[in-house]
């Protein structure tokens, strides 16, 4: 390489990882901000002086304000998405979902502080539980259409991927959701095993004739 591609590859890297310094301290101001006084009492100018940039930098790197929580729970849907259609021909479906779910994980080890402090929000602001389920409404039928796509199925007249994807979803949701509400306790990987492990037995309930109600239903 010559010396000039250097330098400009030097330059480059310099500057992406400028970039990535700027939009990692906006996530992380924003969230300490909706965390302390609540996401609609935050304004965008708020952030940018939490990090001393201006508005306008900040609609470099995010659209909205929501976007800063919103935008994180995308990128590791990306991910997942990418380890579904790059799956090697054979492998059990049930394992190529049990592997995509576990980049969650991977991003829980990679930055724990951020993702805490991301559920915490999510689960506890009335603004921002909305906007993530209609984040999340929005990913599962991309989940369906990525699952369509891969198993050659029609998912305007087979119910297989819409099902496949809310299952595969619930499954890794209801892990981490099981996993804060113990403490934090034990190991996320193995609950989100757990939770896939159940997804079969799960199904049989459903040719299993319902019991007869119990005394305090009835």
């Amino acid at each position: 390489m010559s010396g000039d591609r250097q330098r400009q590859h030097a330059v480059t890297g310099l500057r992406e990882r400028h970039k990535t310094r700027t939009r990692t301290a906006l996530r992380d101001a924003a969230l300490e901000l909706y965390l302390s006084r609540g996401f609609d009492a935050t304004t965008v100018e708020d952030v940018a002086v939490a990090v001393d940039v201006s508005p306008r930098t900040f609609f470099r790197y995010f659209a909205t304000k929501s976007e800063v929580v919103v935008a994180p729970y995308v990128e590791l849907f990306d991910q997942w998405e990418a380890v579904v259609s790059a799956a090697p021909a054979g492998r059990p479906l049930i394992d190529v979902l049990r592997d995509a779910s576990h980049l969650v994980t991977d991003a829980y080890e990679h930055d724990s502080e951020f993702w805490d402090r991301h559920h915490h929000a999510v689960t506890t602001d009335p603004d921002l539980g909305p906007v993530m389920l209609q984040t999340q409404a929005h990913l599962q039928q991309r989940a369906t259409t990525t699952l369509a796509h891969r198993l050659r199925l029609d998912p305007g007249g087979d119910l297989r991927p819409r099902i496949l994807a809310a299952a595969a979803m619930a499954a890794t949701g209801s892990a981490v959701a099981q996993w804060y509400a113990g403490g934090q306790q034990g190991d996320r990987g193995r609950l989100i095993d757990a939770a896939y492990g159940q997804i079969t037995p799960a199904a049989k309930l459903l040719d299993t004739p319902c019991p007869a109600p119990s005394a305090n239903h009835e």
